[in-house]
């Protein structure tokens, strides 16, 4: 019976694994598993020799015959695998001796066990498996010629050595029960080649890792020619028990080879110089199904890669731009979300759209500098291609690779295929505040207006404006000679006189180039459905000559009228600075609030200038005036196209009222006295971020991303500390300490309980995550849940801060709603003196520890006990700064208690509890026999109950 409801037991677990499965990358099998398959068995005494599974592989103009030999030793002595020897007897009438494949391997089989050994033989090419004997003999002083024959097994004519197409194999792999399948078998054709590729999963049914052993794949063809298949590298080929792990297979072929079937080898180097193979699995692949096959389709699709899995989903299909040459470009947008709880490296892709049998090569670009992406974070892939003018309307098919391998040979993996539907356009026009992307030589730039105004004087109207010209690319790119042209809807263009001499500047990744533009039209020609080009000369220094790059349409004239985001002059001695605000938050601090406004400043023109040393006020009401500090958020030297932002802070009792507010804003230092005011109509509302969404920390220089990691509430006599952690990761170039975080926790009455954080000491190199960790005192039982978190970045000095000390500011507060907290404890009871159930990955964030026992002991006659404790990272990080301990709390049956506490993992002096498993000694109570354990968490004096067990003598 209990058998039975263990077999119901792992049939649900197994339908629920392949349910969640199914839709995703079919990492399951969809056939049956075969079994281990014994050809023959001999019995001598109490030991029985298995002959399981053999191969035979032509390997050029010889062949490998290759079997595992299990042996079982029911005695309760230990058995020598040397007493036993085999030799393959071949259809030719030849004796060969079997060899085994390793000799680092123990050949001593211990008493009520089995071993599993690999065996090989070297045979002629004209040999086949049903030719093919074994014969079993047995080594003895006692015996004539030392040697006897046990037997002779041959090989069934009903026996296969592969696994069908579809099934999936159960063997076992260093003494691990494990399901070996396949999927995915795609062909790629290239020019002169055909690439191959295939998914080999591996499901460690096992109670313990398994290390994969270091096979050779091969695909073997229908004519029996074999290619070596190449596997992308993996930071580990370990499979953790109950655990799953692809691995991505791949080749090229000759192209003729597109219709042949194909079988995958798995083989292991035997032999001293390791040049012989001994086959040990062989699956059936059939034929391998073409890139086109994979059907489109518009909803977001989950794929297992090398390392980790991610969802894509298409965001959006953008309509052509005419390139006037004949061609015209079109553009697709997906997001990249890591659904795992790791940091991942994202694949290397490529992508191409198929129109009526004919592929155009897309240029893929990932919005993403670093190569990684955070738990749950999402990456923008951008693809562009160049088509004929004709083929862009209608239906066309975008299909997304992994790119496997690059060269002269590369390989591709599809991985999935989107149809797309674009409508020709005239002018592919967006609208008049969004965004065009383009390439340039390669490079993609994104273009946007960033402002623009129109000024009615008698018979004309002049159009003001400023066009940006963002380099979103991983390298620099030479720009060319631009003008900007209006088209209404009237059909009526009017253009600059002459492009702007910008040909030759030199724009670099990250940076922009804003392009000025002044048109004069007459007073009654319509603005409404009209077109701002940017325009570019075909042939520089020739303006007779220019082709459309981008386009933005006014819908309505109302949108000129409503444009806020105006940039202002501001003249000084160096030379000419343009200013706009962007936002002005009022946010608490201590017994004040203060009052922040978020200022961008740009050079004029395309001179470099010096960072202008700023001066600013505010003005409340029209009377009273306040002193602000000027916090600049870049570090540089010199503005040479790039645009820097400066926190203007000002303080004000937190009681005051304000009705209406005005920025003032001069420059330092020089002879012409300039200065601008900027009216506060209201105060932005701080941005409310979702529990996954990052906060960027820092800017040009010292840049960070933050994510909301976990929060815990430790418990006080009269008030709780609630904690929350961050995981911070570097964005920088050069080793260089964060930037401080800053905030409160805010209650529904908008009560604020300042949040005090961890030291930031350490410098951090690019890539490397750290765990930051923030606390707050609140009223006793108050729910995490129903506080929200107020974030910022530290000031201090006029400067943002760095490190560890306290912040006297914070800017670019943004709201998170802090989640609710799991307060379940755990509780276990000791089942022996050396097992106890139940306490397994407590979570002591960012840390997971499971108890394996507490054991007591008696040392020269005193009782202490042994806990045995293991501590591993939940995630990967380089650096926390962590005052938290461990506390130890054992209690007699008369309710007696002792302590011991130990520090996690920080370093600090004092007891400390380890990364990896120990054993740690718990000093001798001074009462009683202890009969209960706890497990707490303690951060500055608060604790948190993790778990609790039975002691058990």
């Amino acid at each position: 019976m209990r058998k039975f409801r263990l077999f119901i037991c792992c049939f649900i677990i197994l339908s629920i694994t392949l349910a969640l499965n199914g839709r995703t990358d079919q990492t399951a099998a969809a056939g049956k598993a075969v079994s281990t398959v014994t050809v023959g068995k001999i019995a001598v005494g109490q030991t029985t020799i298995e002959v399981i599974e053999p191969q035979l592989t032509n390997w050029g103009s010889s062949a490998v015959f290759s079997f595992r030999v299990r042996v079982t030793n029911n005695s309760s002595q230990p058995e020598k695998l040397m007493r036993f020897d085999f030799k393959v007897a071949t259809g030719q009438g030849a004796a060969i001796a079997a060899k085994l494949a390793s000799k680092d391997i123990s050949t001593t089989i211990k008493s009520n066990s089995y071993q599993e050994f690999q065996y090989y033989a070297e045979v002629t090419s004209r040999e086949t498996l049903g030719n093919l004997k074994l014969v079993v003999s047995e080594w003895n002083i006692h015996y004539a010629d030392f040697t006897k024959k046990l037997g002779v097994i041959a090989i069934p004519a009903s026996y296969r050595p592969t696994v069908g197409i579809g099934d999936s194999k159960t063997t076992q792999i260093n003494r691990q029960q494990v399901n070996l399948s396949t999927s995915h078998f795609y062909s790629f054709d290239h020019s002169d080649h055909m690439s191959l590729s295939l998914n080999l999963h591996v499901q460690n049914w096992g109670k313990s890792q398994l290390e994969m052993p270091q096979y050779a794949y091969y695909l073997k063809s229908a004519e029996g020619v074999l290619y070596e298949l190449k596997q992308l590298e993996q930071a580990s080929q370990a499979v953790e028990s109950k655990g799953h792990r692809s691995m991505m297979l791949y080749t090229t072929v000759p192209k003729k080879m597109s219709n042949q079937k194909f079988q995958l080898l798995i083989a292991q180097k035997a032999g001293g110089d390791g040049a012989v193979y001994a086959s040990q699995y062989g699956f059936e692949l059939g034929t391998p199904q073409s890139w086109k096959a994979m059907k489109p389709s518009s909803a977001p699709v989950t794929i297992a890669f090398n390392e980790g899995q991610f969802m894509f989903s298409l965001n959006k299909a953008e309509s052509a731009s005419y390139d006037g040459d004949g061609t015209a470009q079109i553009a697709a947008t997906f997001q990249i979300k890591n659904t795992r709880q790791l940091s991942l490296p994202l694949p290397k892709l490529t992508a191409f759209y198929d129109i009526n049998g004919i592929r155009y090569d897309a240029k893929l670009t990932i919005g993403n500098e670093t190569g990684r992406l955070l738990p749950k974070a999402v990456a923008s892939a951008h693809m562009i291609a160049e088509i004929p003018n004709g083929l862009v309307a209608g239906k066309k098919t975008l299909y997304v690779m992994e790119v496997l391998a690059e060269g002269d040979s590369p390989v591709y993996r599809p991985l999935f295929a989107y149809q797309v539907e674009q409508q020709a356009s005239p002018d592919d026009s967006t609208s008049l505040y969004g965004y065009k992307f383009i390439q340039k030589h390669g490079v993609e730039l994104a273009l946007h207006i960033e402002s623009i105004a129109v000024q009615k004087a008698g018979s004309q109207q002049k159009v003001n404006g400023i066009i940006n010209i963002e380099n979103i690319g991983n390298r620099s790119v030479q720009l060319g000679q631009y003008r900007v042209s209006l088209l209404t809807n009237a059909g009526m263009a009017y253009s600059e006189q002459s492009g702007e001499g910008s040909s030759g500047t030199t724009l670099q990744p990250g940076f922009a180039h804003s392009k000025t533009f002044e048109l004069t039209l007459p007073a009654n020609a319509s603005l409404t459905q009209a077109s701002i080009r940017l325009e570019e000369a075909i042939v520089d220094n020739n303006d007779d000559f220019y082709r459309p790059v981008a386009s933005f349409t006014i819908s309505s004239a109302g949108e000129l009228a409503a444009v806020q985001d105006k940039w202002s002059d501001l003249i000084s001695d160096s030379g000419t600075y343009r200013i706009k605000t962007v936002s002005t938050n009022r946010l608490p601090l201590e017994d004040k609030d203060i009052i922040v406004t978020e200022v961008q400043v740009k050079g004029k023109g395309r001179e470099g200038l010096p960072p202008p040393q700023l001066s600013a006020g505010y003005i409340l009401d029209g009377q009273t005036k306040i002193d602000a500090v000027i916090v600049p958020m870049d570090d540089i030297a010199s503005i040479a196209g790039q645009t820097l932002t400066y926190q203007v802070i000002g303080e004000l009792p937190y009681s005051s009222v304000v009705r209406k507010a005005a920025l003032s804003i001069s420059i330092e230092g020089t002879a012409r006295k300039s200065a601008l005011q900027f009216n506060i109509s209201s105060m932005s509302p701080v941005q409310s971020y979702d529990g996954d969404q990052l906060y960027a920390v820092g800017a040009i220089g010292n840049s960070s991303e933050v994510k909301l990691l976990h929060v815990q509430t430790y418990k006080g006599d009269r008030d709780d500390l609630i904690e929350v952690q961050f995981l911070q990761k570097s964005l920088n170039k050069r080793s260089v300490q964060p930037n401080q975080l800053a905030g409160y926790l805010v209650g529904a009455d908008e009560t604020y309980y300042p949040l005090a954080f961890s030291e930031q000491s350490a410098k951090m190199n690019n890539g490397e995550y750290a765990v930051l960790s923030a606390t707050a005192k609140v009223p006793g039982g108050t729910k995490s849940g129903s506080l929200q978190l107020l974030l910022g970045q530290g000031v201090s000095g006029g400067k943002l801060a760095k490190g560890s000390g306290s912040s006297s500011g914070y800017v670019r507060a943004v709201r998170y709603q802090l989640p609710a907290e799991a307060e379940a404890v755990a509780v276990a009871v000791a089942e022996t003196p050396s097992t106890t159930t139940g306490l397994k990955m407590l979570d002591i964030s960012p840390y997971a520890l499971t108890v394996h026992a507490v054991r007591p002991k008696v040392s020269t006659g005193i009782l202490t006990y042994d806990l045995e404790a293991e501590l591993v990272k939940k995630m990967d990080f380089h650096h926390f700064e962590s005052k938290h301990e461990l506390v130890v709390e054992l209690i007699d049956n008369k309710g007696n208690k002792s302590e011991e506490s130990f520090f996690i993992n920080n370093g600090s002096s004092g007891q400390q509890l380890r990364l990896g498993k120990e054993v740690y000694e718990l000093q001798a109570l001074a009462f009683e026999a202890a009969s209960r354990v706890n497990f707490y968490v303690r951060l500055d004096g608060y604790k948190k109950l993790l778990a609790s067990s039975a002691v058990a003598y």
